[in-house]
């Protein structure tokens, strides 16, 4: 009885383990701009949730120089691929983190338009790329 107990609390432990944590933030629909946090603790990407505009913010405890905020994207997306229309409005564009700690995926929550987000400490590395629907 007591091999048996002891086999289940190891197999419900070891499922317990492979569980994700949901990534759960307060999300304002009204709000210009949105932090979002990535899994590195001193960098946050902040989003103009109207034009879908993206910086890196990054904070530090002990030196002030390492504390900076850098464009990831300065392009407004209501124009990218629409040069007339105009549709900005607060809570337009929203991030979703993926399981890669530096790419997120931005949604335009009016007509779906997704574009994957990635950021990094190098500016090779960092890029917002439009993900286009194959049909």
């Amino acid at each position: 009885m007591k091999k048996l107990l002891l086999t289940t609390l190891f197999i419900l432990c070891s499922a317990l383990a492979f569980c994700e944590i949901p990534n759960v933030y307060p999300y304002n629909n009204n709000a210009e701009y949105q932090l979002y946090p990535t899994t590195n603790m001193w960098t946050f990407l902040k989003l103009d949730t109207s034009k879908g505009m993206i910086w890196i913010v990054q904070y530090s405890v002990d030196d002030f120089k390492d504390t900076f905020e850098i464009p990831l994207s300065t392009t407004n997306q209501n124009y990218a691929d629409y040069p007339i229309i105009s549709d900005a409005k607060a809570g337009r564009y929203i991030l979703y983190p993926t399981q890669n700690m530096y790419t997120f995926i931005m949604l335009d929550q009016h007509n779906g338009r997704t574009w994957q987000v990635q950021w990094g400490t190098k500016s090779e590395h960092r890029f917002v790329k439009r993900i286009k629907a194959l049909y």
